[in-house]
């Protein structure tokens, strides 16, 4: 347990822990409003079942050579652009939603290039501990890390259904755009 609160006192990997609940927690958002909204305005589970299969696509497609982009490039900046780019195709998204005029020609792209963003992110943020974490620390960081990850996910995916049971789903597109610009 000392051995946590140690690695905890690391400043840099106190921030790359805050950035992951952030990015997680709007991860989670965007699946759950988005499957919501898709339930509630089509009486179809076609559309349902495509969106599932091109959240999964990228990771087929791009995986492959993802990982060998991710180390040439800084793993810092991957994560950031990957955030970047999710917000502003949320923010996409949600401008389409104000106007009334959320077809699937629009929803499927979207979710298409947010699973993209996730491919590069993910092992750019798994990567990026090894920067800022001394080598004896790093199997705890990561142990850390992925502790943390899924209880986020666990706990975004109650707070989600709450967040869309109170707020209109444009408001609810508007807080997931700010936490991946956050």
């Amino acid at each position: 347990m000392r051995k946590y609160f140690e690695l905890i006192k690391n400043k840099n990997f106190r921030k790359y822990l805050f950035v992951q609940i952030i990015s997680v927690f709007a991860d989670a958002l965007f699946k759950i409003s988005l499957t919501w909204q898709m339930i509630t305005t089509t009486d179809s589970l076609k559309p349902i079942a495509i969106l599932i299969g091109i959240t999964y696509i990228p990771q087929l497609l791009v995986g492959l050579f993802g990982s060998s982009l991710i180390d040439k490039y800084n793993r810092k900046t991957i994560m950031f652009i990957s955030d970047l780019v999710s917000g502003i195709f949320i923010l996409v998204l949600l401008l389409f939603e104000g106007a009334n005029l959320l077809p699937f020609s629009v929803v499927f792209p979207v979710r298409f290039v947010l699973s993209t963003m996730d491919v590069f992110y993910s092992p750019a943020s798994t990567a990026y501990i090894t920067r800022i974490v001394s080598a004896d620390n790093l199997v705890l960081a990561n142990s850390l890390t992925s502790i943390l990850r899924q209880g986020v996910v666990i706990i975004s995916a109650g707070l989600s259904a709450v967040l869309i049971g109170l707020l209109s789903p444009p408001a609810v597109l508007f807080i997931n755009a700010l936490f991946y610009f956050f």
